[in-house]
């Protein structure tokens, strides 16, 4: 455990370093990756996934995009995985 904490520790050095940005951009990805990893184990176990879906989303695609517009859609992905892992648990 040890490892992976310091693991974390040094990841997060490193995030800390980068503007702002690029730190909007790695937790966009995070939440990706996270998202497409219960998608994958869900596949894997014939387990069908429903995706919420809402128009907070469509403001990552605004060129002028505002830092509340993407914290709004930040919160649209961490519910949206939540629910898939919610469903994917509950029908494993």
């Amino acid at each position: 455990m040890n490892e992976l904490n310091e693991s974390l520790n040094e990841y997060i050095e490193s995030v800390k370093e980068l503007d702002t940005n690029s730190k909007r951009q790695e937790l966009y990805e995070s939440l990706i990756d996270f998202g497409q990893t219960i998608q994958e184990l869900a596949q894997d176990d014939d387990i069908q996934l429903h995706y919420l879906n809402n128009k907070e989303i469509d403001d990552l695609y605004n060129n002028n995009l505002s830092e509340d517009d993407f914290l709004e859609a930040m919160l649209v992905y961490v519910e949206m995985i939540k629910n898939m892992v919610g469903e994917y648990l509950l029908q494993k």
